[in-house]
């Protein structure tokens, strides 16, 4: 077992654990200590006639490398080195596919992920090639680590998922388990507790099946810390309470903090606070002869949050803020912003509304950055299922196909036995056959296509829907939530509302403006091409939506300029083109810096009317023009006042104006400013 290092990861209170497999284990019924190894080689080589390029000499060398990664890495390289040599030079691809896995494995282990990227993936190709179903396994084991040290977890999660397939073809199931292990802890880190519990359910089954002692007690305090997150505290402690006993009889240090700072969790999750802080003292002592950042980390916060629960304010602080320094240092996002959450409560309870607010601040923060790093990472997780499911469907198609070919040569052998007078009537139907299993195929990958554009169109939408409703509603919300309650608790309270009160208009003004946009854009979703045009007089749009902004453009001291003529109309929908007034405007509003220029200018020809929207704000790259109308992407940047965006307003302004048959564009440098130009139907009077 190896403990990852936890820079790049933003995920919950997460202790993980992966499984490394061996890339030989061929000639041994169980693993060996290493000095049994070293005493196999010395009685192979000390035969006079022995051969280096024995198989038996090159599974040795290998299992010999495995036996000592953890006690003499340098080692691992030189083995391992010596055994892809000797199998090159002997041509045995088994063994070739074995050592390139443990040199994959000695550069994972040495924290050189893309080199054991490289070894492994050669590896697996030799694996895959021969049907060398365990060096396949393990081969996609070290693949779904090092990605995952990479933090690509889609690509380290179809590893995961390609090696348990390679493992249900394995006799012994030490492989399979390890696998489980890995991808219940993959669902971990999409919080996905219970998929997770599936998982760790079918390798503690196999663990007991094999009676493999150390690994079931791995799994089973993995278990305890899942069962605890969905609030299943009798089975949690009572996998916790027997993990710890094997472990404090194993002399497993490393495994026994783990488990008591889990069974101070299970606890605090049931504000059972003296019980949790007895686990916590028992995990400090432990970690004292260990050299684990992460394990001291949640060992630190969790004394915090116990002190805490006991109202022992003062001390509670002070391991609070130790614990933000120290997660920090590994950069583990989720575990700062849930101890910046932990002081926020100790200084409210202590009445010190000015360093609750500051904490608060911080972190609100966090948890929008890592509520957006969520989403996004669950929806390429599940693209990655999707896609592995759909592979694995077109193999089994292939492969039904390929029989079927064989049954149709099959069938073509024993026709022709019947002799010349049936051949041309054999041909004729071998014809008409071939001629429909065509169209057949046809039609299916027509199908396929056609659902493949259906789920990309889907995963966007949905990416962009929780993108803008988890970031940009959330955030103001949950802070105007929390400020309220911060001001029910103060004294003074004319005195903070007159602080706060900018501030809470602000986060209303930008909810209102988001929702505005969301509830148009998910009726433009459904209304599609249905609009409602009308005779739209453009003058009396304008004055209103500049009216609707006054007091920003007051605040601001911009000069706004509207040279419209009375008679200019339009033939379109006319909620449609308040929206993209209001939209252009305020992105124009929100652009410009203080006692900047804004012009609303309109002309019109025979069949169209050109609006322009001109400012003199800070102006866009030709990259930042690409990047608004993508419809694929969330773009969003904060104005010249810090002003917030969803990123939605233009795409919105896009597709509508395509609605109402017209066209839009856009000039702008940047540091001078922008104009953007929308075309609409001219209104025709009978």
């Amino acid at each position: 077992m190896f403990i990852l290092p936890y820079n790049n990861l933003v995920f919950k209170n997460l202790i993980i654990f992966f499984v490394f497999l061996s890339y030989s284990m061929v000639l041994q019924g169980q693993k060996l200590s290493p000095e049994e190894i070293k005493a196999q080689l010395i009685e192979l080589r000390s035969n006079p006639e022995f051969n280096s390029k024995d198989t038996t000499n090159i599974i040795l060398l290998n299992d010999l490398g495995f036996a000592i990664r953890f006690k003499n890495l340098d080692t691992v390289l030189i083995l391992g080195k010596e055994a892809l040599e000797l199998s090159k030079l002997s041509n045995y691809k088994r063994g070739e596919a074995a050592s390139l896995g443990s040199i994959g494995n000695f550069y994972m282990y040495s924290g050189e992920a893309e080199l054991a990227l490289e070894y492994a993936n050669t590896a697996l190709q030799i694996a895959v090639k021969n049907d060398f179903f365990e060096q396949s396994t393990n081969a996609c084991n070290t693949l779904g680590v090092s990605y995952f040290k990479l933090a690509d977890y889609p690509n380290s999660y179809k590893f995961f998922l390609k090696g348990s397939e390679f493992a249900q073809n394995i006799t012994k199931k030490e492989q399979l388990v390890g696998l489980y292990m890995n991808i219940g802890t993959m669902y971990s880190l999409l919080q996905d507790y219970e998929e997770a519990l599936t998982y760790y359910d079918k390798a503690l089954l196999l663990a007991n099946r094999h009676n493999v002692q150390i690994t079931k007690w791995q799994i089973k305090s993995n278990i305890a810390y899942l069962e605890s997150n969905i609030g299943n505290y009798e089975r949690a402690l009572k996998n916790i309470n027997e993990s710890i006993d094997f472990f404090k009889k194993s002399h497993l240090k490393q495994w026994l903090a783990f488990s008591y700072t889990t069974k101070g969790g299970i606890y605090l999750n049931q504000k059972k606070f003296e019980n949790a802080h007895i686990f916590y003292q028992k995990a400090k002592a432990v970690h004292k002869t260990l050299q684990d950042g992460k394990g001291k980390a949640d060992m630190i916060y969790g004394l915090a949050a116990s002190y805490a629960g006991l109202e022992e304010l003062e001390e509670a602080e002070k391991l609070g803020k130790q614990a933000v320094q120290m997660y920090q240092k590994i950069q583990l996002k989720t575990g700062v912003q849930k101890s910046y959450t932990t002081l926020y409560k100790i200084n409210e309870s202590k009445n010190n509304s000015t360093k609750a607010l500051h904490y608060l601040k911080l972190a609100d923060a966090l948890s929008d950055t890592i509520a957006l790093e969520i989403n996004k990472t669950n929806l390429k997780m599940l693209r990655t299922k999707l896609d592995f499911q759909k592979e694995k469907e077109l193999i089994r198609e292939q492969s039904e196909a390929e029989i079927e070919n064989q049954l149709s040569i099959t069938r073509w052998t024993v026709f022709a036995l019947f002799g010349s007078l049936l051949f041309g009537y054999v041909i004729y139907n071998a014809n008409n056959r071939e001629k429909r299993l065509n169209k057949k195929l046809h039609d299916k990958t027509a199908d396929l296509e056609g659902r493949e554009i259906q789920l990309r169109e889907l995963n966007s939408t949905q990416e962009r829907l929780f993108s803008i409703v988890g970031h940009d509603l959330k955030g103001p919300i949950s802070s105007l939530k929390e400020l309220l309650k911060v001001m029910s608790n103060e004294n003074d309270k004319e005195k903070l509302l007159t602080g706060l009160l900018p501030k809470l208009n602000n986060y209303t003004d930008h909810v209102h403006f988001t929702l505005d946009n969301l509830l148009n854009w998910g009726k433009n979703q459904m209304k599609g091409e249905h609009i409602s045009p009308s005779a739209v007089h453009i003058k009396s749009i304008a004055s209103g939506v500049i009216a609707l902004f006054s007091e920003t453009i007051l605040k601001k001291e911009l000069n706004i300029e509207l040279n419209v003529d009375e008679e200019i109309t339009a033939w379109a929908d006319k909620e449609d083109v308040n929206v993209i007034f209001r939209n252009l405007l305020s992105n124009a509003i929100k652009f410009t810096n203080t006692g900047g220029d804004i012009n609303i200018n309109a002309t019109s020809n025979k069949n169209r009317i050109l609006l322009e929207f001109t400012d003199s704000g800070v102006g866009m790259s030709s990259e930042t023009q690409r990047l608004v109308y993508d419809s694929t992407k969330h773009y969003s940047t904060f104005g010249t006042n810090n002003e917030k965006g969803t990123g939605l307003g233009l795409m919105l302004c896009k597709a509508i104006v395509a609605r109402n048959n017209g066209e839009i564009s856009v000039q702008s440098s940047e540091n001078i400013g922008t104009t953007f130009f929308v075309y609409l139907p001219k209104y025709a009077a009978i």
